[in-house]
């Protein structure tokens, strides 16, 4: 069972008009803890990229080939390196979340000398369904006083509900034991958490292990959060920018400056790659930063006060010092009908790992892994293909490419070119790998625009193997 206030479809409102009016802040945020800005040579260009020749930036004419294509340029204003002098090779597998990964994060996790605790739902404490039922309790009699009948309705359904709960209510939880089960309750800092250890799946049948660690009970929450008179506190997480919109006591919308924010920005990103480090989860890059709100409102959800304490982290994994890059890609699919043709697109994910981490000035609010992979073995300094190299390539197989790869448009323009890592799926021995790739793709980017997601969504695409010259297909780089 889980338990949503009846405030959620208005939160769910007030999100879009936050992000609608608010923007998108920038993808990459460096949150480096030294001075360094990487190797370059005199002229200023990277150690890496004068060693293979490449230019800043290029543009020029590609052989079409047999295409069909009118034409195939590069017309790159900003072709981007890695900063280092040498990029590495990464073999990772995926982890089994078996007894002993889950005795490994759980112990990391929670502070062992409070003891680690199965979680189990349907048997939770008798002093835990209390703190949910005394609270529905004391929105229900709000609801009542205050004559709304449709949040009366909804808590009398959850009280109705922990009712039943608490005729299967335990005194003690069971101890972790040998971790066979998928779901504990530990602590962290003297507040009560559940982490679950769940496998995941989309659309497409795809499916990969995640764990989650959420605050418990959030029905608590108000307890540990109180403001006034307010009954009820949501938390939220909303795309940064320079300025927020929140709601003062009187009711006033105005803009704040995200400064504001009650948390440090620097010290809640140390604590978020500190606590995944603690898991085992190092070499990672911050991806995307959110802005974590709060809203207080009384039984009935009406608005009483917000403030900015947070933020929330996105992270992907970092080789020596480079984000590796993650695309999505679209793939039309026609079908014949009784009627005619229709045509339908899907949306892929190319293979990433994904950490999510949500810091307040108390603490942590939330954190969920995706996909974990452990480094299995790295070969430093690889041999690379030189731009010239590339360049060849291009001109002898790029034709054949758009031939098999038929783009929508008449004629491809790369104008997003760059040399970096993606994680790559080997087929032979289901192992992961950070490789160095050529990444070449026509994408709509927008100079004066704040949000920067343009590059993850390529209109066309060429992903080269940089060691090789290896011209992958869909299939090498997409979770399909």
């Amino acid at each position: 069972m889980k338990f949503r206030k009846c405030m959620s479809f208005i939160l769910a409102a007030t999100l879009v008009v936050y992000l609608a009016l608010c923007g998108c802040g920038d993808k990459k945020v460096d949150y480096s803890l030294d001075d360094e800005t990487g190797d370059t040579d005199a002229t200023g260009q990277g150690v890496l990229a004068t060693n293979l020749g490449i230019p800043e930036s290029y543009e020029g004419e590609i052989n079409v080939g047999n295409s069909g294509l009118t034409g195939i340029t590069i017309n790159a204003s900003n072709i981007k390196t890695p900063d280092g002098d040498s990029m590495d090779y990464v073999t990772c597998v995926e982890n089994e979340f078996d007894s002993d990964y889950k005795k490994q994060i759980c112990e990391a996790l929670f502070d062992t000398d409070e003891g680690v605790y199965v979680y189990d739902e349907e048997h939770q404490l008798d002093e835990d369904i209390q703190i949910q039922i005394d609270y529905y309790q004391g929105l229900l009699d709000s609801a009542v006083s205050l004559g709304d009948t449709d949040c009366e309705e909804i808590y009398q359904s959850y009280l109705d509900e922990l009712e039943m709960l608490s005729y299967d209510a335990v005194t003690e939880l069971s101890a972790a034991g040998d971790y066979s089960a998928d779901e504990y309750l530990g602590y962290i800092d003297g507040k009560k958490y559940v982490i679950s250890f769940t496998e995941q799946s989309d659309e497409y049948g795809n499916t990969w292990p995640e764990f989650a660690v959420i605050y418990y009970p959030d029905e608590n929450l108000i307890n540990e959060r109180p403001y006034k008179d307010a009954e009820q506190v949501n938390w939220y997480s909303m795309t940064d920018s320079s300025e927020i919109l929140v709601t003062s006591e009187d009711g006033e919308t105005t803009a704040i400056d995200s400064d504001e924010n009650i948390c440090s920005r620097d010290d809640a990103v140390s604590d978020a790659m500190d606590l995944l480090g603690s898991l085992g989860i190092d070499d990672i890059a911050v991806m995307l930063v959110s802005v974590i709100g709060w809203e207080y409102t009384d039984a009935v959800n009406d608005l009483i006060y917000n403030e900015l304490d947070g933020y929330t982290f996105d992270f992907t994994r970092s080789i020596a010092g480079e984000e590796a890059l993650i695309v999505m890609a679209t793939e039309n699919e026609t079908k014949s009908t009784g009627t005619g043709v229709s045509v339908s697109s899907k949306v892929y994910n190319s293979y990433n790992e994904s950490y999510e981490v949500s810091v307040t000035s108390d603490g942590i609010t939330y954190l969920s892994a995706d996909f974990v992979l452990t480094e299995e073995d790295r070969e430093q300094n690889v041999e690379l293909i030189s731009w010239d190299e590339l360049l060849q390539i291009l001109n002898d197989e790029a034709g054949s490419y758009f031939t098999e790869n038929k783009p929508d448009y008449s004629e491809v323009e790369f104008n997003d070119v760059r040399l970096t890592y993606m994680l790559i799926k080997d087929p032979d021995d289901g192992t992961y790998n950070y490789t160095p790739v050529w990444y070449l793709a026509q994408s709509y980017i927008d100079e004066e625009a704040e949000s920067g997601y343009e590059e993850l969504y390529p209109e066309v695409y060429m992903i080269i193997n940089a060691m090789d010259g290896t011209i992958y297909s869909f299939e090498d780089v997409f979770l399909n």
